[in-house]
């Protein structure tokens, strides 16, 4: 099982020492640049057969509330 949230989400889970000893190892990813989550939106959408058209406004509002 994968668990992605917060940074510092790991030492919150301290809390429950049942659930944090099963915790094999934690990894911080980095941010996503503008250009990637552009990359993403457009491209791989488009696999799922969704369309983001940023021309339209609430399109491109909600992409800027993505990034």
């Amino acid at each position: 099982m994968i668990f992605i949230g917060m940074p510092g989400i790991e030492k919150r889970l301290t809390r429950y020492p049942q659930l944090y000893s099963r915790i094999g190892f934690a990894h911080e990813f980095d941010r996503l640049s503008k250009d990637e989550i552009h990359h993403i939106l457009e491209y791989r959408w488009g696999e799922l057969g969704l369309s983001v058209q940023l021309e339209d406004f609430s399109n491109y509002e909600a992409v800027i509330r993505v990034i």
